[in-house]
This record gives structure tokens, sequence and C-alpha cells, in this order.
């Protein structure tokens, strides 16, 4: 049976994965408890059941959202094996300890070659396929290499980064700096203030990133400034 590009959570940005991989040539398994007609005219398989996915999948995408991952990663870790890889492509941290997606899959899971998905990816782009950039980061050449492999095609590149620490903080931060800026705007402050508050955002999003062991160039690469541009 030939393996399917596994995609976790069928919100618009599962969608949007499973429509990349789809374009990149891959037989797709989406994993969702509601049919999406736009995925089905795809040619996007489509399984409410967790456990079709793990047999289906090596290569599984999560993309749900981050205050119910947890459960969702428990009940994944279910029926999974160390021989799968899980890739989140969510943004933000977990709870009020503020974890790194990928430390809840591995206490939640028996996997720990995983990744996280970031960059300055659009899901309406990818559902329409539009050219596009995402990044993606892992300790495992082997995950990242199947991620590429995955979603790359000709209208999609996919950058790679052994940083999964600073990929992670980064896209959680970004968030954060794009909300300082639509506080700005709202209050009317000039272009120049925003272009000040965003560079020096950034370099204060590395040096928080640093101190949680991520490497500060990261924020500074398409997964940190690339994703806020």
């Amino acid at each position: 049976m030939t393996r399917a590009v596994g995609v976790l959570g069928g919100g618009r940005w599962g969608v949007a994965l499973a429509s990349a991989a789809r374009r990149a040539g891959h037989e797709v398994l989406l994993c969702t408890r509601r049919q999406d007609s736009a995925a089905t005219a795809a040619g996007i398989t489509q399984t409410p059941e967790m456990q079709t996915l793990a047999k289906r999948a090596t290569l599984i995408l999560v993309a749900v959202p981050s205050d119910v991952v947890r459960e969702v990663a428990r009940s994944l870790g279910d029926v999974i094996d160390g021989s799968h890889y899980v890739v989140h492509g969510i943004r933000g941290l977990s709870g009020e300890g503020l974890t790194p997606i990928s430390d809840v899959l591995r206490e939640e899971t028996p996997c720990r070659r995983v990744g996280a998905l970031g960059g300055p990816g659009v899901a309406q782009d990818l559902i329409d396929g539009r050219a596009g950039v995402l990044a993606v980061g892992s300790r495992f050449p082997e995950v990242t290499a199947s991620v590429r492999a995955a979603l790359e095609s000709p209208l999609l590149r996919v950058s790679i980064t052994p940083d999964l620490t600073g990929l992670e903080w980064a896209s959680a931060l970004n968030g954060c700096l794009l909300v300082a800026v639509g506080y700005g705007r709202g209050i009317g402050a000039s272009p120049a203030v925003l272009a000040g508050l965003l560079t020096r955002g950034i370099h204060e999003a590395s040096r928080l990133g640093q101190a949680a062991g991520a490497d500060p160039t990261t924020f500074f690469s398409v997964a940190g400034v690339g994703d806020v541009l």
C-alpha cells in the first residue's frame, strides 16, 4: 500500500497543508471530523479515524489549535509509534508554562523525531496554488527532508533549519509583534514608528529565543524576519 502524507486537523491550515502535499504529487490522507468539500474536490482522501492515519502515513503534519494540541497529541500517541515523523504547523506555545509544541508531542506520544513548520506561508496561497515559502525545523535531517519532499513543488519553496527551538519561538513571538503592530496602526502610529517597533522587536525576540536555547540568527531568517514581512 502506498504511504500517504498524513495531515491531522481539518481547519483552514490543515486543508492548506493537505492541498500543498497533493499538489506536490502525493497521496494525502486528511484526518478530520468534518468533511471538507474543497479537499474532496482536490482529490484529498478524508477520514475521521486517527488509527487509519497512523496506518497509512509515516509523516503526520499536525494542524490543530494550540489550546487542544495536548489532548489531540495524547490521542495520537495511542495509535502511533517511534517510526512516525510528527511535524506540527501550530503557531504559539502551550499553556501557562509556554511549552513548545514539539515538547508536547514528545511528552504525549512515543515519537522523538518531531519538527515544526513556520515561515511566511499563507493558507489561501497554499490552497490556491500560488507561489509561497515555508520553513521546517527539526533536529533530525530525515524529518526535514521528508517534509520538503512532501510539500515542495515548483511554486512552493521549503526552507530547512536544524534549529527547531528557534523556529518555534520565532513563530510564537512573531505573532506578538504583529499584534503590537495592529495596536500601533489602530492608534495612528506612522510607518516609521512601526518599522522601529518591528526592528527592535525582532532583536528582543532573538534574545528571548537565545535564552530558551535557540540560535539567535534563526530570527533573522525566513522563519523570523521573513515571516514578519
